[in-house]
């Protein structure tokens, strides 16, 4: 048992040591834009501040999207590993725009988008959190 061991330590040594070491990561720019245009054009507000004209309260929209996941035989090996299907930000908005027609608004203020993330039996899930007071403009 002590062989088994020791030879297993060497091989891991062996191994750490066959990893390239980073020494840098180039400077890059990610941007996010998110094009409300359609919504406008329907008379629909999505905004991030307060809205300073009349309105009637509707009601606190909330909700989080996540991704499917799969638990998937790596090929040619013994081992399994987690895929996860992608969501887009878009569809967030749109299900927080159709969300919103439901109960009467026509805009969301004080309206967020953000990325979350959860644990759920050992696959990492990324999901998008959005969130807004859905008011009907007078």
């Amino acid at each position: 048992m002590r062989r088994i061991q020791t030879g297993l330590l060497v091989a891991i040594c062996v191994c750490a040591g066959c990893v390239t070491p980073v020494n840098h990561i180039d400077a890059s720019r990610d941007t996010l834009f998110f094009d409300f245009r359609p919504y406008t054009n329907q008379g629909f507000l999505f905004t991030p501040s307060a809205y300073s004209g009349e309105y009637e309260a509707i009601g606190l929209v909330r909700f989080v999207m996540w991704p499917e996941a799969f638990r998937e035989r790596v090929r040619s090996t013994r081992i399994y590993a987690w895929r996860t299907e992608s969501i887009r930000s878009e569809e967030a908005i749109e299900h927080a725009y159709r969300q919103a027609l439901e109960i009467g608004a026509d805009a969301l203020i004080h309206f967020d988008i953000r990325a979350v993330n959860r644990t759920e039996h050992g696959a990492s899930l990324n999901g998008i959190e959005v969130s807004g007071f859905a008011i009907k403009r007078r």
